[in-house]
């Protein structure tokens, strides 16, 4: 008799202690597949966010290479309109490719040129873009501006001729 006590004893012993063991198993379990949701959550999100910072990055320089380069290209065509002779143009221009690849970021590859007939001529600049990514789909870009010449005397003259005309 005195072992069945013993024996029922030890035996509810052994129950609690496997239960609490089970409920140490679960929260166990739980703890890990949360963390473990954590885990696969994050490996998706920051890879995401760093993809598009990076492209926002690259898209901002980009857009500041383009920008300082089209300012550029303004300022050669007031340039050229100013000088007739072409070699004095030819130097502008590469004074101009010069002064793109100090003031851009990540332009490469700049070329700067003229080309039209006189009177109508273009000033181009064709530069590639070295940061930005594959998934952006930009690899370079081309600026065109045309070069208005305006001549002083001309125009002084047809004033004075329109002013004489009214009078």
């Amino acid at each position: 008799m005195v072992r069945k006590v013993e024996i029922i004893k030890i035996i509810e012993i052994i129950t609690i202690k496997v239960k609490k063991a089970v409920r140490i198993y679960k929260r166990d379990i739980k703890t890990k597949r949360l963390k473990g949701i954590y885990v696969v959550e994050n490996s998706v999100i920051v890879p995401l966010f760093t993809l598009i910072i990076v492209a926002v990055i690259s898209l901002c320089c980009y857009m500041h290479d383009k920008v300082v380069a089209g300012n550029i290209m303004e300022q050669v065509c007031i340039e050229c309109s100013r000088q007739d002779d072409k070699n004095e143009q030819n130097v502008i221009m590469s004074k101009a490719r010069n002064y793109i690849e100090t003031k851009t970021l990540f332009l490469k590859n700049i070329r700067v040129y003229m080309s039209g007939n006189t009177g109508k001529e273009t000033v181009t600049c064709i530069a590639d873009c070295g940061l930005t990514p594959a998934f952006l789909s930009i690899k370079a870009f081309t600026i065109n501006k045309k070069i208005s010449y305006s001549h002083p005397p001309k125009l002084i003259r047809i004033t004075n001729a329109i002013k004489e005309a009214i009078n």
